[in-house]
């Protein structure tokens, strides 16, 4: 009986979970004139400069529709009740290529902190705040937080993720408005 309990409340434990939606962003970025074996070979150069380490951050590349990028931002929660949290958000970003465009997504955002032996994290970071039923089923690792300190962690990381999505997308238009300009000059 108590098993049959326990089982229908994971149940609806997961049911509720996954109705709440990760935090994504996707740009479809044009580019006239480019092939897409051209874009590829340009953002692995973009990729190549905007990485510290391209070759450890770059998961797949099939060399002109796909690349996929497992990127890290630190996370800092900037208050001393959550400094526990302090640690990092992994993400994936996803650039795929056809002739002409290119559409590029970050998504999969994951908060782990590297403050507690063990490691709590935040898990997914998503869109909305958990709701009150949500929360009522959640514990992080071994510490139960706060609602009000978890939706304040949730908000700072996506603040961070919406400063690190606007700065990777003005990266890359500022490269490609690089690479045109310098066509251009080659034009002459």
């Amino acid at each position: 009986m108590i098993k049959n309990i326990f089982i229908a409340l994971l149940l609806v434990f997961v049911q509720t979970m996954s109705a709440q939606e990760p935090v994504s962003y996707t740009e479809v970025i044009t580019v006239e004139g480019k092939s897409s074996i051209e874009l590829s070979e340009i953002m692995r150069r973009w990729v190549a400069v905007a990485y510290k380490n391209p070759d450890k951050v770059m998961r797949y590349d099939n060399g002109n529709n796909e690349i996929i990028v497992d990127g890290v931002v630190d996370y800092d929660p900037g208050t001393f009740s959550t400094n526990f949290l302090r640690g990092f958000i992994r993400y994936n970003l996803y650039i795929r290529f056809k002739d002409g465009r290119m559409r590029v997504e970050m998504s999969n955002p994951y908060h782990v902190t590297t403050n507690l032996k063990g490691g709590i994290n935040l898990r997914t970071v998503y869109k909305e705040p958990l709701t009150k039923e949500q929360w009522k089923s959640t514990k992080l690792g071994s510490i139960q937080l706060t609602q009000k300190i978890y939706e304040n962690a949730m908000g700072k990381a996506r603040d961070i993720l919406d400063n690190r999505w606007n700065f990777l997308i003005n990266s890359i238009n500022n490269n490609i408005k690089t690479i045109e300009s310098r066509k251009v000059e080659e034009d002459w």
